[in-house]
C-alpha cells in the first residue's frame, strides 16, 4: 500500500520509540485560545441574527393581535341602555 505517513502518524512513531517531540505549552495555549475566541465569535454572531429572527416573529404577531382585537370590537354590537 501507497499510504502516505501523516504527522500524527510519525509523532505517535516518535513517541513510541522514545522520542517524544517537544511540547510547547504555550503553542498548545495559543493554539486553544484561537479556536474559542472563533467558536465565541461564530455563537455571537448567529445569536445576534437568531434574535432579529424572534423579535420580527414578535413584531407580526404582535400586529396580527392587534388587529384581530380592532376587529372584535367593531364587529361587536353597541349595547347602549336606558333607551
Amino acid at each position: 500500500m501507497n499510504e502516505k505517513p501523516t504527522d500524527e502518524s510519525d509523532q505517535l512513531k516518535q513517541i513510541l520509540a522514545g522520542q517524544a517531540p517537544p511540547y510547547d505549552p504555550d503553542q498548545s495555549l495559543n493554539r486553544v485560545l484561537a479556536q474559542a475566541k472563533r467558536h465565541t465569535a461564530t455563537r455571537d454572531v448567529l445569536g445576534f441574527f437568531v434574535s432579529w429572527i424572534w423579535l420580527l416573529f414578535a413584531g407580526f404577531g404582535a400586529s396580527m393581535h392587534q388587529a384581530y382585537v380592532k376587529k372584535t370590537l367593531q364587529n361587536k354590537p353597541n349595547h347602549q341602555q336606558g333607551e
